[in-house]
């Protein structure tokens, strides 16, 4: 689907929160398995820490982050997850 296509408004944001949900949730479950990268995505989604376990992933969902947008990277690659590698020639 594209997203950026649909016509129908309530249909891109709930398209985005599925989206977004699917992220979230992913993220707590890879912690053990990636936490440094894993705290920060969640940090950057603005998910709070009291809900980062496996009973808030596996919860319907959670409609408290990414309510404030200071809590959103800035664009660039050094705000990247995981930043391009540096080739040098």
């Amino acid at each position: 689907m594209q997203p950026w296509n649909v016509a129908d408004r309530t249909v891109q944001n709930q398209i985005v929160f599925v989206a977004a949900e699917a992220l979230r949730i992913a993220a707590i479950l890879l912690q053990p398995f990636m936490p440094t990268k894993m705290a920060q995505l969640l940090d950057d989604m603005g998910v709070d820490e009291s809900k980062r376990d496996f009973a808030h992933a596996t919860m319907r969902k959670d409609l408290e982050y990414g309510k404030d947008p200071r809590t959103f990277p800035e664009r660039g690659s050094e705000a990247s997850l995981f930043p391009p590698p540096i080739v040098e020639e």
